[in-house]
């Protein structure tokens, strides 16, 4: 066998032991979804169904409900999934969650999160970059927006919005365009 053969042995050898390694990796997190892949539709929601269907429960209805999400930026990558049991959600918190809601339920709001998704910004950047001519309006969404836990000041005068919110505050907007689109 010759240096080439060798080598292209060798090649085949360890693409096999990537596919297994792949393959292992896929049964771990689930299908693997690439971009000419359809929809996922209802494979997710199926799975949640057969969870459903498999407890014994006389609480009626009775269900689970799931958000996902995973996003690559210049700045890293976040990935984040959770899954709540429907009867939990007559238990939340309808203050805070009201909060969250009210304060998004503005479109300068939301362009302040929007703008600090890539990252914290001075105050100074955002009123910029949103073209407020006057402090004040602008610190009055940003203070709404602060205390509804969206955004942090991890400093004087810098703003963000803290990682493990990201995934949430976008399936929020998903939910959203969802429910106006319907």
């Amino acid at each position: 066998m010759g240096k080439k053969d060798t080598r292209i042995s060798d090649l085949e050898k360890y693409l096999i032991e990537l596919e297994k390694r792949v393959a292992g990796l896929e049964s771990l997190f689930g299908k693997t979804k690439t971009v000419n892949d359809p929809p996922l539709s209802l494979d997710f929601a199926n799975e949640l169904m057969k969870k459903v269907n498999n407890e014994k429960t006389d609480t009626l209805p009775a269900g689970y409900i799931a958000y996902a999400g995973a996003v690559r930026s210049d700045k890293g990558e976040l990935a984040w999934d959770l899954v709540r049991k429907l009867e939990d959600l007559n238990t939340l918190d309808i203050e805070g969650i009201s909060r969250v809601l009210a304060a998004l339920g503005n479109p300068v709001r939301i362009n302040i999160v929007k703008l600090l998704l890539d990252g914290p910004k001075s105050s100074q950047e955002l009123q910029d970059e949103l073209n407020f001519t006057s402090p004040g309006p602008f610190y009055y969404h940003l203070k709404e927006l602060i205390s509804s836990g969206i955004v942090s000041q991890p400093n004087r005068s810098s703003y963000q919005v803290m990682p493990q919110k990201i995934i949430p505050y976008l399936a929020l907007l998903s939910a959203a365009f969802d429910i106006n689109k319907v």
